[in-house]
């Protein structure tokens, strides 16, 4: 099964590549395959075309991980997420991506 990830960024939040790595670690240690895109954004009109809320902001199926309630969007945000128990981090949980990829993989098997 493959899925399809966006990941938005700026070039302003240094979380980019450690996010790719994050989510490659987890599609490997599950065995799936994925389409993954990018898309770096410069200006606050990008920003509101594509409901970038922070670096990174991911779609997983055009789903974003961890969405955010907002009409306030602009380029130069750094995202965060919340951290298995407690706390926020520049990067997605580990465990919340294996939950989701796992999710979709039974769901389309």
């Amino acid at each position: 099964m493959k899925i399809d990830i966006l990941i938005i960024y700026n070039d302003s939040c240094p979380s980019f590549e450690p996010t790719l790595e994050r989510i490659n670690e987890v599609l490997d240690e599950l065995g799936m395959s994925s389409n993954i895109k990018s898309r770096l954004i410069s200006n606050d009109f990008e920003a509101k075309k594509y409901k970038f809320i922070g670096s990174p902001t991911i779609f997983i199926n055009g789903v974003q991980f961890e969405e955010v309630s907002t009409e306030i969007y602009r380029f130069d945000n750094c995202r965060t997420f919340t951290k298995d128990g407690d706390g926020l981090s520049p990067l997605p949980s580990k465990k919340k991506l294996i939950e989701i990829f796992t999710k979709l993989g039974r769901n389309n098997v």
